[in-house]
């Protein structure tokens, strides 16, 4: 299966649309900080559906008020 996601990315020029800077160190991380960023990625994701009962659904502001 990994082969075939990296074939994919490969193959849609996902690489030579990225900056080399980003491509950098893409592949670097050991399975433990690999888990430990995935467990912040999930904090912040409960924390963000935590406050979306008090979060607007609609812009705070009134039709027309934002010039073309």
């Amino acid at each position: 299966m990994g082969s075939d996601a990296t074939q994919a990315t490969s193959s849609s020029g996902l690489e030579s649309a990225l900056d080399p800077a980003q491509v950098d160190g893409l592949t670097d991380l050991d399975p433990a900080a690999f888990r430990r960023v995935l467990h912040e990625v999930a904090d912040l994701m409960a924390d963000y559906a935590e406050t979306l009962a008090e979060r607007p659904v609609l812009p705070p502001v009134e039709p027309g008020s934002i010039a073309p």
